[in-house]
């Protein structure tokens, strides 16, 4: 993990793994940066997530410039009263009506449903639920998982901006990565960093901060009233221009809950 205006030491690790404080972080800040490194006992659940993703079908959406993606998605419902049951829901679409490059709804095949019910997947989502500010924990939340493989992954312009008229929290976490380089004019040859903008206070967004982040680290950044926080990866290639790089993470949205009317 590397944090661009900030330096720390392994004694102030522990911090990234407190839920408490990630939650503290977040309803202060609009984000925050953690870890979740797979104890012992489920190293072998989480390789089985890692493997499911070369099963992912190809995201019929990406526009053929953005590169080569694989995708998959579901939704969940949790409830305060029952802190340790995740509902599956019936599939439904997937909606960003705020996102310029891809306006309607998005249907996109599902995650297995053994997948989400692996003990590692299980263990992830009890810890973003654990790490949201204590508001977001006293109601009812909808959960929408993603699954992303990316292999290949040219710059667009400038940073996603996404602002829903309701509140969520994006939790986005590593799961792998490999032979990959950043195509940045800037740092070209390096990891990629992602780069958060404060896009609050009206006008164009103001970077607020950068990071790198490694496999097992996570980011959660507020989006909506309140906190608006946009955010963008740089954007990659293969590292030895012979085998593909790939990207492999799983991004969490937690929205309060709403029925449908």
């Amino acid at each position: 993990m590397e944090l661009g205006s900030h330096d720390f030491d392994e004694d102030s690790r522990a911090e990234f793994r407190d839920p408490l404080l990630i939650g503290k972080k977040i309803a202060e800040d609009g984000f925050a940066l953690a870890e979740f490194p797979a104890p012992p006992e489920l190293a072998a659940a989480r390789l089985e997530v890692v493997n499911s993703f070369d099963r992912l079908p190809p995201d019929p959406y990406l526009q053929a410039h953005f590169g080569r993606r694989h995708r998959a998605y579901s939704q969940l419902r949790w409830e305060p009263e029952s802190p340790s049951k995740l509902e599956l829901l019936k599939s439904a679409p997937y909606t960003q009506p705020q996102n310029p490059l891809y306006t309607g709804a998005r249907d996109f095949a599902e995650i297995e449903s053994a997948i989400l019910h692996n003990p590692f997947m299980r263990a992830l989502l009890q810890f973003g639920l654990q790490s949201l500010p204590s508001d977001h924990r006293q109601v009812p939340l909808h959960l929408g998982v993603h699954f992303l493989d990316v292999d290949y992954q040219p710059s667009p312009e400038g940073p996603h901006i996404d602002s829903p008229n309701q509140q969520s929290i994006l939790m986005l976490y590593l799961l792998a990565e490999d032979n990959i380089e950043t195509q940045s004019s800037c740092h070209s040859g390096y990891r990629p960093r992602t780069y958060l903008y404060d896009q609050s206070i009206g006008g164009s967004p103001k970077l607020m901060d950068f990071m790198r982040l490694e496999a097992e680290d996570c980011l959660f950044i507020v989006e909506g009233p309140g906190h608006a926080i946009a955010h963008h990866t740089d954007w990659f290639s293969s590292a030895d221009r012979q085998r593909p790089a790939r990207r492999q993470t799983i991004i969490i949205d937690f929205i309060k809950y709403q029925k449908a009317s």
